[in-house]
């Protein structure tokens, strides 16, 4: 068989040979010998673009050498194969056929390399959006998360937040928080409609009241507070005011809404009061934030105690924008909003612990093991939080862990440690400023006087004097963090440095290109979802007959649930319950139906976030 190298035509007498003394200056083209094109072929790499090859069962006058390797190789054996091993072949293979194609895989960036067993413990956050309801989760208060539709809801106390980003809707895992308390007082701009909002103070006018039908509130009440823009003078439109401490740092923050058809293209966020010796004040330019909800903060340090009032200021006479869901907490950044009535309120911190014999389950061994962790950087405040943690009792000599953290307090770096009766074995530690915002991926490996740490593809020096702590028997995931988990593996061995690399440049599991399925992935083409199934189990409808008279119930639940009505024609509906309602309150539906008529509304229980 013979290999024929031809120049493709649009290159044809059209391009130079320039990397080789033996061909440079050489003008690529048809009229030049094969064996001056193959020999082009096998040692000018670059040029294999310009060139294609066929194989004809020709007699071959051609060395060996000079057949293509990387393709096929010809035998004697009455048939070609590719085997780039072998370099012995004939130099004649005539009425020979071809029984296999080119069987070259080229590589490509970040190839996934698999581990070599499933992890023992996978908690996928991100995905499932579920919890084993053996682990145990406390947060002694309600919280607020971001659901999956990018509408803010109330996890009950004890109940696990996921949340999403309310812009993208990407999924981002389990919220771990630490105890915050919101000062402010209705800041969920609460109050008679039509009229100046319970709490709020104005400042220099009156040109602000709860509104329900122009827009709905991002808190969950649905209900916001409509600022108008009056005279000249007039742009302090009405603010939430609180009593502040002495020397402490507050960040104030709240939710607003801009109409597209406001002129103005500013407006500035500001705090002032007798607790602050000048105000201070932020520019916010709504240029591209204008028709949706947004949330902006400010920060301040009070020099002594007094009043601390947060106000938006806009101008433009005529403009008006919406503003809800206050918040007032000590501290150097925004927390999940905490909705307050006549006091302030306290979120708890939230703690998801895995102890005893489920403990002794799911970690039979952890003194060799991987580790794989997807994970938001959490939000910088006066203390240092923990994505992961092994726990054993501490001896007199001190602390037993094996830990990934986060450095809140100065540098904001991830860094995985272990520590053995107080003494550490090892820290690895990433690049300084780890970008907030973006998830990063992370692979530990440990065992005795081996560990290795890759942080999104960069490897960490290896450690081999490190001694592993003995009677560990707690995990706990998130510690004071102040940010989202996604993903969680566990492996009872030691991987690879390959595979801890792969992990931590194209994580566990994922929707890229090059990344393997997860069951997450193929969703219900891989099963039915439980949640659909217990849904569709639970739901209730209830049909209640028109009296001609207007009919008011208070529908109340000891769970959360959803509210639909399902039927209505020739009813007229009044007033009823949010899409969405929270366990243990009234949820008022008024409705006035002739005699003959019927008025149908279904209650669905909530079982996930």
């Amino acid at each position: 068989m013979a290999m024929v190298v031809r120049v493709k035509p649009e290159y044809n007498g059209k391009i130079a040979v320039q990397s080789s003394n033996s061909y440079n200056g050489i003008i690529l083209s048809n009229n030049l010998s094969q064996e001056t094109l193959v020999q082009i072929y096998n040692t000018e790499d670059e040029l294999r673009d310009f060139l294609y090859t066929t194989y004809t069962t020709v007699g071959d006058s051609y060395a060996p050498s000079q057949i293509d390797p990387a393709l096929i190789h010809a035998y004697a054996s009455e048939e070609i194969t590719h085997n780039p091993a072998k370099t012995n072949y004939p130099a004649n293979t005539v009425g020979k056929h071809l029984n296999e194609t080119r069987g070259k895989i080229d590589a490509f960036d970040n190839a996934f390399i698999r581990p070599s067993l499933r992890p023992t413990f996978l908690l996928d956050l991100a995905n499932s959006r579920f919890l084993d309801p053996r682990i145990k989760v406390v947060r002694d208060s309600i919280g607020t998360y971001i659901d999956r539709f990018g509408a803010m809801k109330i996890a009950q106390a004890n109940r696990p937040r996921f949340t999403h980003n309310p812009s993208t809707l990407e999924s981002l895992g389990i919220l771990r928080e630490e105890e915050r308390v919101n000062y402010f007082t209705y800041s969920d701009c609460d109050g008679v409609i039509g009229q100046k909002p319970t709490g709020i103070v104005s400042i220099v006018g009156d040109n602000v009241a709860v509104v329900s039908n122009e827009i709905k509130g991002v808190g969950p009440n649905n209900l916001c507070c409509k600022h108008t823009r009056g005279t000249v003078n007039d742009n302090n439109c009405g603010g939430m005011i609180f009593s502040a401490d002495a020397n402490t740092v507050y960040t104030l923050s709240l939710y607003y809404f801009v109409p597209e058809s406001n002129t103005g293209n500013e407006f500035t966020l500001r705090a002032e009061g007798t607790s602050l010796l000048v105000p201070v004040s932020r520019t916010i330019d709504t240029t591209f934030k204008k028709g949706f909800w947004n949330r902006e903060e400010i920060t301040v340090t009070t020099n002594s105690a007094g009043q601390l009032f947060l106000v938006p200021r806009f101008s433009g006479t005529g403009n008006i924008m919406y503003s809800d869901a206050y918040q007032a907490e000590k501290g150097l950044f925004a927390s999940s909003y905490i909705p307050t009535t006549d006091a302030p309120v306290t979120r708890k911190a939230d703690s998801i612990t895995i102890t005893g014999d489920l403990f002794n389950e799911l970690f039979p061994a952890y003194k060799e093991g991987t580790l794989f962790i997807s994970a938001l950087p959490g939000k910088k405040n006066n203390m240092y939080g923990r994505f992961f943690e092994f726990r054993g009792a501490s001896t007199a000599g001190g602390q037993n862990c094996i830990a990934v953290n986060y450095d809140a307090v100065f540098n904001n770096q991830v860094y995985c440690e272990v520590y053995l009766d107080g003494v550490n074995q090892c820290t690895f530690t990433t690049a300084p400023n780890t970008p907030q915002g973006v998830a990063f991926q992370l692979a530990f490996a440990w065992r005795y006087n081996d560990s290795k740490m890759y942080f999104n593809g960069v490897e960490s020096v290896d450690d081999n004097s490190i001694l592993i702590p003995a009677n560990i028997n707690v995990l706990n995931i998130g510690i004071q963090l102040n940010s989202t988990i996604k993903q969680i593996a566990f492996w009872p061995i030691r991987l690879p440095n390959a595979v801890l690399e792969s992990l931590s440049k194209v994580g566990l599991m994922g929707k890229n290109p090059n990344q393997f399925p997860s069951i997450s992935d193929l969703g219900r083409a891989a099963f039915i979802n439980p949640f659909d199934i217990m849904r569709s189990r639970t739901r209730q409808e209830f049909s209640v007959d028109g009296t001609g008279a207007s009919v008011t119930r208070n529908i109340r639940r000891d769970y959360d649930f959803t509210f639909e009505i399902v039927d209505s024609s020739g009813v007229t509906v009044t007033a009823q319950p949010a899409s969405s309602c929270t366990a243990g309150t009234d949820n008022a539906l008024t409705f006035t139906a002739p005699t003959g008529k019927t008025l149908t509304y279904a209650i669905t229980p909530v079982y996930e976030n």
